[in-house]
């Protein structure tokens, strides 16, 4: 058993309440549950409230598989520790002080259903990207709907959370060098898009854009621009001619005018929207196939809605955003094909895009006790 498990046990109340009394035999009652720490200092839970004897504590819960792991992991040198008013453990096998205070324990080892920790320890101990997948097929297709609903919305929020400090404009410019990067090289091209801000790049005409910002490239390193220091590593093994930096470059320095157009695209319908788009940015190069104008919609548009609705309390460019999403056709690659194996639907690029966020954040580092279905199967 990890401790992990007991945390969650705690968070999601998934023990017997009945009768439910302290070590040493005290009834009490929990007031508040207290809020999850998700810090890697600190009490588990803070300012929860617990009533003993008829009065009100009000202070942070421990979660320990053993009591006297409070001593093994040293919390009685750590101040952060004193004002804690519960210590839930599996097994209490000692007491524990603070100050002189004993703080009160409750013992769990007899109060969590025993399938609970069977299937949580065959979870555990798969080797499989997919513990779940001889299970996921008993669960109601509303939770994998649910599961799907609520990771678009943690991608669109974990990848624009280093973003929100830029201007409008830098940022819809280094969404777009990002989104034209491709998966291999979006870092790359967010370095460049750092380090020749839109301040600078909207200076020069459209030669000098494309002279300098080739220069990163290795294509000309002639008649380079006083802007163009910049030494960005770029990747080349393995891909298609039509992927090379190179060529990705040029299209990101074609399409450079986007930056202005954004925001009276934004105004329009998403059907509108994403229809003058697709019309704009071939009219800024040709060369730009269909298939990446709906990464550049999905990777560049979408977030830049996302953030301009949320940081400037537009709730409805927010919504326009899902909306884009769910008229895109979904993605094609093996991560989704494996998600659709397991029983998930992908029918537009927010499917997929939900379908890639749990593979990546849930699957590959097998946080199934954060996972929707995950829990659902485990207390099943």
């Amino acid at each position: 058993m990890k401790e992990q498990f007991l945390q969650l046990v705690w968070k999601l109340k998934l023990f017997e309440h009945s009768d439910l009394r302290l070590f040493d035999g005290r009834t009490f009652i929990i007031k508040d549950y207290g809020i999850y720490n998700s810090n890697e200092s600190g009490p588990d839970f803070l300012n929860a409230r617990v009533k003993i004897d008829n009065i009100v504590w009000s202070g942070n819960i421990e979660i320990h598989l053993k009591s006297s792991d409070w001593y093994r992991h040293n919390h009685q040198k750590d101040d952060a520790y004193n004002n804690v008013v519960l210590h839930v453990v599996w097994e209490n096998d000692c007491s524990v002080e603070i100050n002189g205070w004993e703080i009160p324990v409750l013992e769990l080892k007899d109060r969590v259903r025993q399938n609970l920790m069977e299937n949580f320890s065959k979870f555990q101990k798969s080797i499989t990207i997919f513990p779940c997948k001889l299970l996921i097929s008993n669960i109601d297709s509303i939770y994998l709907r649910q599961m799907m609903d609520a990771s678009v919305f943690l991608r669109l929020e974990r990848k624009t959370a280093l973003l929100i400090d830029q201007d409008f404009k830098q940022l819809a410019y280094t969404l777009f060098s990002k989104a034209i990067g491709g998966k291999v090289n979006q870092f790359a091209f967010e370095y460049l898009a750092q380090n020749l801000p839109f301040s600078l790049i909207e200076q020069l005409n459209h030669n000098q854009r494309k002279l300098t910002i080739a220069s990163h490239g290795g294509l000309d390193l002639s008649n380079q621009s006083e802007l163009s220091n910049v030494l960005v590593n770029y990747k080349r093994k393995g891909m298609r001619p039509a992927s090379f930096p190179e060529k990705r470059l040029m299209q990101f320095a074609n399409i450079i005018p986007i930056v202005y157009k954004l925001n009276e695209l934004i105004e329009l319908s998403p059907e509108e929207l994403v229809f003058q788009f697709r019309k704009y940015i071939q009219k800024l190069d040709v060369s730009i196939s269909f298939d990446s104008q709906n990464l550049l919609l999905i990777n560049a548009v979408v977030p830049y809605l996302f953030i301009r609705g949320k940081y400037s309390g537009f709730d409805h460019l927010q919504e326009k955003a899902s909306d884009i999403l769910a008229i895109l056709p979904p993605e094609k690659n093996n991560t989704v094909s494996k998600m659709k194996e397991l029983g998930f639907e992908a029918n537009n690029s927010l499917d997929s895009q939900a379908l890639l966020e749990i593979y990546n954040e849930f699957c590959l580092s097998k946080k199934c006790l954060n996972c929707t279905i995950g829990m659902k199967i485990i207390n099943s």
